[in-house]
């Protein structure tokens, strides 16, 4: 069968990369009339009545001239909200993509979403079950503040009333569809964060941690999405004061190095030795590197905690570097207090920081991003109070809030 796109369902666009579109189609040589089927998929109709509800309500727009389209094709929708008809696997490179219409438009609610909510995302829920914990804390814990271990860690109120609303709005869903999913809330126990396996419980089992954020890396792109509330564009290269790391490739603490260009070849050029933290971020972006020839495999080692990573910068003072997010930094100087500093450098390119969902559940991620929106928007006093104080955390860790989100500027 081959089919015409004429509808998508409306969703915000972007800070960067394009987004793709959950659309309605119709066979080729059907009318108007229907029936209209969601993606490729055919096993259920969607009457033309269903499809004009959800047009009056905006959650879906009509395309104003249907076009074929094919198996490895998508919908897709630019940071300028251009809707454009491309490659599935690389639409921005596709040089047979075509602008299907220009223009802005209003931001779905909670309600508009769960309102078209697909039988797959339903039926996936209903057998997996919906976990939200709030037991992962993101990263802004008090280290700013304290030279003391442990830190405080950090609940800001725009969070824990995402929570609150997650739960009300699938308690809807539920009661509205007559479904019995199944929401479980678990307390799940303190450790050390290990990221590989906060990924995997999001990937595998279908968990979402509202407190938790995410640094969403190329590596992680496969598994994660994020709702993006921030960018880091800033890395920490932390040092022992004592040693020559820092006098060898001229590194000033709390201050841009740049290395004369590409920050990383004095680092290559030199005998230093590189320590990441285990799965981060820096992980990631310094394994690229290697792969690049940036770096020398041999110069490359990680840690997996806070203590590991102090005790080798005690034990490598002399030709030492841990590169790590500032947050980490703070948490090594708060048990090495004056022995070490860090300078700054910055990622090739920024990565997006949110609220993490299943990548291949695109529409509980579009659920997520209508309610940070609602979040941020609902003019109460301590959540914008909380987003002020969240905005001031992440610049001071070398984060950027992305500010259309809600009234944080």
């Amino acid at each position: 069968m081959s089919f015409r796109v004429t509808h998508y369902v409306r969703r915000t666009a972007g800070k960067e990369a394009w987004i793709p579109l959950t659309f309605l189609t119709r066979a080729v040589g059907s009318s108007e009339s229907g029936p209209y089927f969601l993606g490729f998929e055919t096993f259920r109709p969607i009457s033309l009545e269903e499809v004009k509800s959800r047009q009056v309500n905006d959650t879906v727009k009509m395309l104003e001239w249907p076009h074929k389209i094919e198996p490895g094709q998508a919908l897709w929708l630019s940071p300028a909200y251009d809707v454009w008809l491309a490659s599935e696997a690389d639409p921005i490179g596709d040089p047979a993509k075509l602008l299907l219409e220009r223009g802005n438009f209003a931001f779905p609610t909670a309600h508009d979403i769960l309102k078209i909510a697909s039988d797959r995302w339903l039926k996936s829920h209903v057998i997996k079950e919906v976990f939200l914990s709030q037991e992962f804390k993101w990263l802004l814990g008090d280290y700013l503040n304290s030279k003391e271990a442990p830190h405080t860690l950090y609940h800001p109120q725009w969070q824990r009333r995402l929570r609150v609303l997650a739960l009300e709005r699938l308690r809807e869903l539920a009661s509205r569809l007559k479904l019995d999913i199944q929401i479980k809330e678990h307390h799940l126990q303190e450790q050390e964060h290990r990221y590989d396996h906060i990924e995997r419980l999001i990937a595998d089992r279908n968990i979402t941690l509202p407190l938790e954020v995410i640094f969403e890396t190329s590596a992680r792109q496969r598994a994660v999405k994020v709702v993006q509330l921030a960018n880091v564009e800033h890395l920490a290269l932390l040092y022992n004061v004592r040693g020559t790391a820092a006098r060898q490739i001229e590194l000033r603490g709390e201050e841009l190095y740049d290395g004369g260009g590409d920050w990383l070849r004095p680092i290559r050029e030199s005998d230093l030795l590189v320590c990441v933290p285990t799965y981060q971020a820096p992980d990631h972006f310094i394994t690229d590197a290697i792969a690049f020839d940036r770096l020398r495999p041999k110069q490359k080692t990680q840690e997996p905690t806070i203590d590991r990573l102090a005790a080798w910068i005690v034990d490598n003072q002399d030709n030492g570097l841990i590169v790590c997010d500032m947050g980490v930094a703070y948490q090594i100087q708060a048990r090495l207090r004056d022995k070490v500093e860090f300078g700054l450098a910055t990622y090739d390119q920024p990565i997006p920081v949110g609220i993490a969902y299943k990548e291949s559940d695109a529409e509980w991620g579009q659920l997520l991003e209508a309610l940070v929106r609602e979040v941020l928007s609902s003019g109460d006093e301590r959540v914008a109070a909380s987003v002020g104080e969240t905005v001031s955390r992440c610049r001071a860790l070398g984060l950027t809030w992305v500010q259309d989100l809600g009234n944080a500027a």
